[in-house]
């Protein structure tokens, strides 16, 4: 329990009022036969995930961290792999890439929106480099119109980690567009979150969604013509994580707000952009062929560990996500990872601070993070 006044999420008001909604979602997957609550609740929510995305396909899954390990499986990452991505990200991104048995070969960053620099890619290549794994950090959404002919000329996959970015688009079309698969995020705090773990695999590609589709569930071919009666076959060793039917159906009751939502955090963050000023800020830009979201609005400050204390004390929920950069962190210490010089990278992970954006603030109340900012920064 904290006491933050102004806290990173204030979704608990917003599922109090969409109360009734949600338990009758739920009473129905609880209640009702099986195939009927509990297996629909998934296939429900995949049909109308359609409606806001640019693929032909989706699959939901128990998170964004198994969508991305199966997402490159799917494309054919294999042992020995190199996948070219950003050290600013979780470490699920290169989790995922390790738990195939490829190798994360790290990219900087460019410090306008933090994500993947394209001019830094095409360096990277090797005999070895099978894809390319953006990330949409925070929610600014990467050049993957860039990375997608870099990718053509080279004979690459791209898989986009999209988990913080559902509901930004790109040179007019939706997040993921231009990737081979792209995967989405349900955790809690994320733009569209459920309560506990969820995530989207999308695709247009027939033979990508069926393997994906295939995964997912143990890698069961079902039944086949001949078969005796009860038999099964199975065709790939997958996994057991389809989405579970009660974030389901708690994402699929707020999918329809995803829009409105998304353009209240766009007017939050603008007036973050029109208002924070003071010494030592730097505030995010953005191309103007996209359309971020926002997961939070990251700033780059000096003397960070001052002001995010002065934030704190004074109520204000501010964060530090992936912080100190993965490359980092005490996992890789000893791998090569440790070795890679991204110095845009370690410029933004030692100075960003987050700070929220939550569509249920008040104006009010995102004036006095401003100004507890702005007389932090003045000081």
């Amino acid at each position: 329990m904290n006491n933050y006044r102004i806290p990173r999420s204030l979704v608990h008001l917003t599922h109090r009022d969409m109360r009734d909604d949600i338990m009758n979602r739920f009473e129905h997957v609880l209640l009702s036969e099986y195939s009927v609550g509990a297996h629909l609740a998934g296939e429900k929510l995949e049909h109308e995930f359609l409606k806001y995305i640019g693929h032909k396909y989706v699959t939901g899954v128990h998170s964004a961290t198994m969508g991305m390990l199966i997402g490159l499986r799917a494309v054919g990452i294999v042992q020995g792999d190199e996948v070219i991505t950003v050290g600013n990200s979780d470490i699920s991104t290169t989790a995922a890439i390790h738990n195939v048995g490829a190798h994360s070969i790290l990219c900087d960053i460019k410090i306008d929106d933090y994500t993947i620099d394209p001019d830094k890619v095409e360096a990277l290549i090797t005999e070895r480099t099978t894809a390319i794994l953006p990330v949409d950090m925070y929610g600014h959404p990467s050049d993957v119109k860039a990375l997608r002919a870099i990718a053509e000329k080279h004979n690459l996959a791209i898989v986009q980690d999209a988990a913080l970015a559902l509901g930004a688009t790109d040179h007019g079309l939706p997040i993921g567009s231009y990737a081979d698969v792209v995967v989405f995020s349900f955790a809690p705090l994320k733009p569209m979150g459920s309560l506990g773990n969820g995530g989207m695999v999308a695709t247009s590609s027939t033979e990508i969604h069926r393997s994906i589709y295939l995964l997912t569930g143990y890698g069961h071919a079902g039944g086949f013509e001949g078969m005796e009666l009860g038999h099964q076959d199975h065709i790939d060793e997958g996994y057991n994580v389809p989405i579970d039917p009660f974030q389901a159906s708690l994402v699929s009751t707020k999918l329809p707000k995803l829009s409105e939502w998304t353009q209240r955090r766009r007017a939050i963050v603008s007036m973050y952009i029109d208002k924070l000023e003071g010494p030592g800020l730097h505030v995010p830009t953005f191309r103007p062929t996209s359309e971020p979201t926002f997961r939070c609005f990251t700033i780059c400050v000096q003397d960070r560990g001052r002001v995010l204390r002065v934030l704190r004390d004074n109520g204000v929920e501010a964060v530090l996500h992936y912080v100190p950069p993965v490359y980092r962190q005490s996992v890789y210490k000893d791998t090569v990872l440790a070795n890679f010089e991204l110095p845009v990278t370690d410029e933004v992970t030692n100075s960003l601070l987050c700070l929220p954006v939550s569509p249920e603030l008040s104006d009010d109340q995102v004036l006095q993070v401003i100004q507890i900012v702005n007389d932090a920064l003045a000081s």
